[in-house]
């Protein structure tokens, strides 16, 4: 946290800025709080690992989600690969008893 932000703190709250300081060290001592490495911010720990739990729950139940479309699409296909294989064999029996209705007739 930069000293115009601590000074910014102490006015907000009405205490010393060197007050502020060892507060927010000892917060950071405790691990109450702890700085982000990247931005520099103070972070809550426990709103982080909260925030961490929550996003892998979210990107878990995506996966599933995700799974389970795939498996009722695949299913689908099958089916209708199915149906598709049954009418090809139906439509190529018609066609050969239209062609040939007295070789068909032998057959029966």
């Amino acid at each position: 946290m930069t000293d115009e932000r601590i000074e910014q703190v102490a006015q907000e709250v009405g205490l010393t800025a060197e007050q502020v300081q060892a507060v927010l060290q000892g917060l950071i001592a405790s691990g109450v709080v702890g700085v982000d490495e990247q931005s520099g911010l103070l972070v809550d720990r426990h709103v982080a690992e909260g925030f961490s739990t929550a996003k892998q729950s979210i990107l878990r139940r995506d996966v599933y989600a995700a799974a389970r479309e795939a498996r009722e699409k695949s299913q689908r296909l099958f089916e209708d690969q199915g149906l598709t294989s049954v009418a090809l064999v139906l439509s190529r029996f018609l066609a050969d008893f239209v062609e040939n209705p007295e070789g068909m007739l032998e057959l029966a």
